[in-house]
């Protein structure tokens, strides 16, 4: 086999690896989580599933962290569905602040598709946790929280 060739074929071979599956069967056919495809939450960017009909979040509780999720004084958080979801956020109400909400909160859901939601609020001076709820049509809501700085 030539230089060329060799090349060719480990070439080929490192991309087959590349497209690795989230999960795969063993050979007993049992499911397999493959961990090379774990990643980090990315702050301020919320990742909203929806896992046989119930509503499942990339992070619980939502950190916000001073001058990332915004500025000194506001944090803004996204709420993003996976990208393959069949679902929507509601039109309105797809984000609400429950017990002791935060100051002047805004969350607004995307005209265009309503598969992201917008929110914005007043950091609070001392660490708190928000209650919160998530609503996804056709999956129910989720009351999850948010622990600003």
């Amino acid at each position: 086999m030539n230089k060329s060739n060799f090349i060719v074929v480990a070439l080929a071979l490192l991309l087959t690896a590349c497209a690795t599956p989230r999960d795969s069967r063993s050979g007993d056919g049992e499911k397999v989580f493959n961990l090379a495809v774990v990643r980090r939450p990315s702050l301020c960017n919320v990742v909203v599933f929806v896992v046989l009909g119930q509503i499942v979040m990339d992070q619980e509780p939502v950190i916000t962290v001073p001058n990332t999720c915004g500025t000194l004084k506001r944090t803004d958080l996204a709420f993003h569905l996976d990208p393959d979801a069949k679902t929507t956020f509601p039109a309105d109400d797809a984000i609400v602040f429950k017990v002791n909400p935060p100051g002047n909160p805004k969350c607004r859901t995307s005209e265009k598709d309503r598969q992201s939601v917008t929110c914005s609020f007043d950091r609070p001076n001392t660490p708190t946790n928000y209650k919160y709820s998530v609503t996804v049509d056709g999956a129910g809501t989720l009351d999850p929280t948010i622990f600003a700085n």
